[in-house]
C-alpha cells in the first residue's frame, strides 16, 4: 500500500495537519521520500489506528509515545490500567420512561426539576430518558417522606458541586502520590501492572472511606440540629399559649 498524505488522511479520518503533528511528536515515523512526495504505507495506517484506539482509553499523546517505544507487552499492561482507572465508579441504570408515568410518580412539575438536575432528558413528545432509575426511585422516596421536589433538587445540585470538588481532591491526591512518581520513574514496564492493581484495590476503599466520613458528618450535624430544635421547643412550651392568662 502506497498513500500520499492526503490519501492517508482520508483513509484514517484525520487531517493532514494532525498527521504531521503526530510525526513531530514521534507517534508515527516519517514517510518514505520519493523525490518531493512523501509515501505512506499500511504500517502507518495500522500505527495511527493504534494511537487513536489508545486515545479513546483516555491516555495522553505523550504516554502513548512512550508506550509505542516499548514492547507490545507494555501495551497489554496499559490497556489493563486504562480499564481499571477509567471504569465508572458507580453503575447507573438508564432507561426510557413515559412522561405520564413520571408525572404520576412525582407530579406535573417533575420534568423541569429533574432536567435541572440532569437526571432526565427528552426523547420524544411522550417519552423521557432517565439517566439513573435508582436515583429517580430514591428521589421519589424522599419526596414521599415529606421533602419538596424543588428544594430537594436545589440541595442535590449544591451537593453535586461539593462532591465534584471532593472527587477532584481525592483524585489529585492519587495523581500526586501514585501516578506522578510512576511517570518520573520513566514508565518502568512492571509499574503498569502495579498501578492497575493499586487502582483496583483503592477504588472501593476510597468509596467506603468517603461514605463513612459522610455518615459521620450527618451524625454530627443531626445532633446539632436536634439540640437547636429541642431548645426551640422548650422556649415554645415556656411561652403562654394564645388566650391563656398570664400568671400574677
Amino acid at each position: 500500500m502506497e498513500l500520499t498524505i492526503d490519501q492517508l488522511a482520508q483513509r484514517v479520518a484525520m487531517t493532514a495537519r494532525n498527521i504531521r503533528e503526530w510525526q513531530t511528536l514521534g507517534l508515527i515515523p516519517p514517510p518514505e521520500r520519493r523525490g518531493r512526495v512523501g509515501v505512506y504505507s499500511s504500517e502507518h495506517v495500522a500505527l495511527i489506528e493504534r494511537v487513536k484506539q489508545l486515545r479513546t482509553q483516555g491516555l495522553s499523546l505523550d504516554i502513548i509515545r512512550k508506550l509505542i517505544e516499548r514492547s507490545s507487552d507494555s501495551e497489554d499492561e496499559v490497556r489493563n490500567l486504562a480499564t481499571q482507572v477509567l471504569s465508572p465508579f458507580a453503575a447507573s441504570l438508564p432507561a426510557n420512561m413515559p412522561r405520564a408515568e413520571l408525572a404520576e410518580r412525582l407530579g406535573e412539575a417533575a420534568e423541569e426539576a429533574l432536567a435541572r438536575l440532569g437526571l432526565i432528558a427528552d426523547v420524544d413528545d411522550d417519552t423521557v430518558a432517565v439517566r439513573d432509575l435508582a436515583m429517580l426511585t430514591e428521589i421519589e422516596q424522599m419526596v414521599a417522606a415529606g421533602m419538596t421536589l424543588d428544594r430537594l433538587v436545589d440541595t442535590l445540585l449544591e451537593v453535586d458541586r461539593h462532591q465534584h470538588e471532593i472527587a477532584d481532591l481525592v483524585l489529585q491526591m492519587y495523581v500526586n502520590d501514585v501516578w506522578n512518581p510512576f511517570v518520573e520513574s520513566g514508565f518502568a514496564t512492571p509499574g503498569w501492572a502495579d498501578i492497575a492493581e493499586n487502582a483496583t484495590r483503592t477504588r472501593p476503599l476510597a468509596m467506603t472511606l468517603l461514605s463513612r466520613m459522610l455518615q459521620s458528618a450527618l451524625d454530627d450535624v443531626a445532633a446539632k440540629i436536634m439540640v437547636a430544635q429541642s431548645d426551640r421547643s422548650r422556649e415554645s412550651l415556656d411561652t403562654d399559649a394564645p388566650g391563656q392568662a398570664s400568671s400574677a
